[in-house]
């Protein structure tokens, strides 16, 4: 297994919480190909690590690392901040394909190929191979596309010990899914993103707002930020959408307890296409609950007015306090 590596010096995301540390992560993107890239991840400690739980929190889909540490307001958008004051440590990365992370060859970076890497980055936590610390209890917290990673991940190595999948559900609202299609371009078409080849996608402004937000319970600071720090996803990735959320050939195989998290007005995963109330949770586990059960708990949380970005809305300190709760006590932060 590969060591993790940290940066003399390196930049950290704005608004760093206190004892946070950039490194460089080499990893695989298969067990059959040696070929190393390398990921980059900032882990955030209040205090000494030793003895605390790790939550790897994985972005979604045209996002980087800022989604669950906003560099605004960290008060009302940090995620990290939140469950730093909980007690947790937080390892915040930018996924493979994503930010400052290496891109490899778009056809390469999969839900499962990505699930992959963070399997490895899970073992050498584990281990103490990456930082030095061994941490005995790893959870992953993901959002949208970063859920379906987490899931992927959970079923195939089942080696953590709990997962939040905010931005998830296990079928597709066909309005948002189509809508979400329609927005896409070619990343190569933006001056940001011109050395990146054909497969990797952004989405156009207006259609990103539209997608990913209720206006009336966002601060329109945080949408122009949002479109600001936007970053890609893969072809490869929305090809196993399908295959991953929807199907029940990952779900059937977690082992550990679950957190779903959704917001009430998520154009994804809510709405008059969906064959449950999304502003129901008891609605959404009845339906939910064939689709895990290997589960010790399932446990669903619904933002309310929210839209996709959980994170990124007014109330979100709501959801960090239901999540802080939910993981204080199926895990602990010790």
């Amino acid at each position: 297994m590969p060591g993790l590596e940290p940066l003399a010096n390196a930049a950290q995301p704005a608004h760093a919480p206190l004892c946070g540390a950039q490194y460089v992560i080499p990893v695989t993107l298969s067990p059959s190909d040696p070929t190393l890239y390398h990921i980059v991840g900032w882990l955030y400690s209040r205090g000494p690590l030793e003895g605390k739980t790790v939550q790897i929190v994985l972005h979604g889909g045209t996002y980087d690392h800022n989604y669950f540490n906003l560099p605004y307001q960290p008060s009302n958008y940090s995620y990290v901040d939140y469950m730093l004051n909980a007690g947790y440590a937080i390892l915040d990365i930018d996924r493979i394909g994503s930010g400052l992370s290496d891109h490899p060859a778009p056809d390469q970076v999969t839900m499962v190929s990505g699930a992959y890497t963070i399997h490895q980055i899970v073992q050498g936590l584990r281990s103490g191979t990456l930082t030095g610390t061994k941490f005995n209890k790893v959870m992953l917290v993901g959002h949208s596309l970063g859920s379906g990673i987490s899931l992927v991940e959970a079923a195939t190595f089942n080696d953590v010990d709990a997962v939040i999948l905010s931005g998830f559900a296990s079928a597709v609202n066909p309005a948002g899914y189509n809508e979400a299609e329609a927005g896409l371009e070619a990343a190569n078409s933006d001056p940001r993103f011109t050395n990146l080849p054909n497969g990797y996608e952004i989405i156009q402004p207006a259609d990103r707002a539209a997608l990913f937000y209720n206006a009336q319970d966002a601060d329109p600071n945080v949408i122009a930020l949002d479109q600001l720090l936007q970053q890609t996803v893969t072809d490869g990735e929305l090809g196993q959408i399908t295959s991953v959320f929807t199907a029940n050939t990952y779900s059937s195989q977690v082992r550990v307890p679950v957190l779903i998290a959704n917001g009430s007005d998520d154009g994804l995963f809510a709405g008059a296409g969906m064959p449950f109330n999304g502003d129901d949770p008891n609605s959404i586990k009845s339906f939910e609950a064939p689709f895990f059960p290997l589960v010790p708990s399932l446990t669903v949380f619904v933002l309310k007015n929210s839209g996709h970005d959980i994170n990124l809305h007014l109330n979100a300190p709501d959801w960090f306090a239901a999540a802080r709760a939910w993981s204080d006590q199926n895990v602990g932060s010790h």
